[in-house]
Parts: structure tokens; C-alpha cells; sequence
């Protein structure tokens, strides 16, 4: 069996920290620039090691 990577939208990450890039770039270990990056440039879903991340910290925080 192919294991998938978990598939997070990166509009349902930002609304989550009330569209904040900044507070999603905290909680991922980035800048906040990148997450700017990936809005104005219209990526789809987090990359695959930031899914996990934002995984682990939603399971942490619950």
C-alpha cells in the first residue's frame, strides 16, 4: 500500500488561526513570508512537511 501525505488546504490552515499568516507561521516554524508565498502565488495545499506540523500542533493544542 503507497502511503499520501496528509492534504491540508492552506485556506482551511489560515482560517483556523483567523487568517493570520503571521500566527500559522509561528505554529509551523517559519516566517511569515513564506506563508505569503504561498497565497499570492495560489498553492492549493500545505507542503508536506508543514501538514504534518500543523497536524501535530491542532493535536496539541486540543
Amino acid at each position: 500500500m503507497k502511503y499520501q501525505d496528509p492534504k491540508i488546504l492552506v485556506t482551511d490552515a489560515l482560517l483556523s488561526v483567523d487568517g493570520n499568516q503571521a500566527a500559522l507561521g509561528r505554529m509551523l516554524g517559519i516566517s511569515r513570508v513564506s506563508v505569503n508565498e504561498w497565497v499570492t502565488t495560489g498553492r492549493k495545499y500545505l507542503p508536506a512537511l508543514q501538514a504534518y506540523r500543523y497536524l501535530n500542533e491542532r493535536k496539541n493544542a486540543a
